[in-house]
């Protein structure tokens, strides 16, 4: 069942771009409303598809073994296909004057397909290609920015690192066929004396993800990105990017065993800790908006890191709900504030300053609310979603019984409960001034389906307290299955 169902899963996530492509070239003007209603049905589709396939004991490989496909895997396909729907609803809302629309779907499209089979490969080779897909995609889409000086600048930036980045993945890969024989993540399961060159091919092969899913030292494009990026890019690289290349790192880590598997939870302790420090002062100097979500989401990736050390150090068994849950709860929190910002610029409303923000609730103390829900649940604050995400970092560390690692993280959530707290001063407690007459318009404005977003986004952040008094343990919830 799980076979045939992900075989026609799989078809339809490479079939959806040449769909997109093919409106595009037959019809000189495709009805957006149209293209955005068909890509929600195939994407719902698709995810049914992954409902009927969902059985936690089978699992099965594609395409003589290219593939690994269980449970796991699947609850991964959900989410990511959950959170490009919201990329195309953040699409649809939003007007880019430098680009043909149909031409933007279409590299959104590939773009998912990409990630789509980064989180399911077994093999690193056909990774690397996946990600060199994804890359083209990611620097067509950066390009065509609202901006056309800071956009080209951006581009060119993440087309050379990205580059940079893969030759060092296809190095690392190099270097561990010359020590196993082997590029099969399962092969790499039976190491037992792993040589100096193996070891030196993990470390760059780790490097690359680090760079891939945002980790410092090797993050500087996100904030070039965020900035000039369009809003549905953003969210792409927030949501689905942050995902997938989760499910490829703790597939990699998980494969490791004996000493690379220590050298593994070293590496990805080091590449968390410094994120938490490096991205919270990032943040605190940041004055425009994007460049200051992109500096928070490295503090917010440095703390999801850190629920990875356990699959690392603390057991021969993966544990992944601890990551999951952290991605799950950054990906909707971030959503949330760019369906908002989405709101903002239909209206032509700025807020390409944080100073953009200020007096946003004495005109439309509703979406006020949420931003300020959004922004608590990102700051850790109880008693929203992204505080019991913190929790299980901190308790990770404690296990770990490293007091200096575990007071970096405590610091490091209560600089970002700092900086997120200045954001929503201004938007209570300081009077607007420069955009005063904007708000008035905004006012006589409905946008129903975002607001219905932003609510249901809301609620799952708000009621998660709920839902964890339920079970007991909110991370029961996110518990996965094991991913060999």
């Amino acid at each position: 069942m799980i076979l045939y169902a992900k075989l026609i899963d799989s078809v339809f996530m490479f079939l959806i771009p040449l769909w997109v492509l093919g409106r595009s070239l037959v019809l000189k003007r495709p009805n957006l409303e149209r293209l955005v209603f068909g890509l929600v049905i195939f994407y719902g589709i698709s995810l049914l598809l992954d409902t009927a396939a969902l059985h936690w004991g089978e699992e099965t490989h594609l395409l003589g073994g290219v593939l690994w496909v269980n449970g796991g895997v699947l609850i991964f396909h959900m989410i990511m296909k959950l959170l490009f729907i919201l990329t195309i609803i953040i699409f649809y809302h939003t007007e880019n004057r430098r680009a043909p629309r149909s031409l933007v779907m279409t590299l959104l499209t590939v773009a998912f397909a990409g990630y789509y089979t980064i989180a399911m490969t077994d093999n690193l080779p056909i990774a690397g290609m996946a990600i060199a897909l994804v890359s083209l995609c990611n620097y067509g889409l950066i390009v065509y920015g609202d901006d056309e000086k800071i956009s080209f600048e951006a581009a060119t930036k993440y087309f050379v690192q990205t580059g940079v980045a893969l030759a060092i993945f296809l190095l690392g890969c190099a270097f561990l066929a010359y020590a196993q024989g082997n590029l099969s993540l399962l092969a790499l399961m039976n190491i037992t004396d792993t040589p100096p060159v193996g070891f030196l091919g993990m470390a760059f092969v780790f490097t690359a993800l680090a760079f891939w899913i945002g980790l410092a030292p090797v993050h500087f494009w996100m904030l070039d990105v965020y900035e000039a990026a369009s809003l549905p890019v953003v969210s792409l690289f927030a949501g689905v990017s942050k995902v997938a290349f989760l499910a490829f790192f703790v597939r990699v880590l998980d494969v490791c065993c004996g000493d690379m598997r220590l050298f593994g939870g070293s590496f990805v302790l080091v590449l968390a800790l410094k994120s938490i420090v490096w991205g919270g002062l990032s943040a605190l100097t940041q004055r425009k908006s994007m460049r200051f979500l992109a500096s928070s989401s490295v503090t917010q990736l440095g703390f999801m890191m850190c629920t990875l050390v356990s699959v690392g150090k603390l057991s021969q068994a993966i544990h992944v709900q601890g990551a999951f849950f952290y991605v799950i709860s950054y990906a909707l929190t971030t959503g949330g504030v760019l369906i908002i910002l989405a709101f903002l610029q239909r209206y032509k409303v700025s807020y390409a300053l944080l100073s953009d923000l200020v007096g946003l609730s004495y005109s439309l103390p509703f979406l006020s609310f949420f931003m300020t829900v959004f922004l608590l649940s990102l700051a850790g604050f109880p008693p929203f979603i992204g505080f019991f995400a913190k929790i299980e970092a901190l308790r990770v560390m404690l296990q770990l019984s490293s007091w200096g690692s575990l007071s970096v993280v405590y610091a490091g959530m209560l600089l970002s409960l700092g900086y997120y707290l200045v954001i929503i001063k201004k938007i209570y407690f300081e009077s607007p001034t420069n955009n005063a007459g904007n708000w008035l318009n905004v006012q006589r404005v409905r946008s129903t389906s975002l607001l219905v977003v932003v609510m249901a986004i809301g609620l799952v952040v708000f009621g998660y307290l709920f839902l964890a008094e339920v079970v007991h343990r909110p991370f029961d919830l996110a518990r996965l299955p094991k991913i060999p």
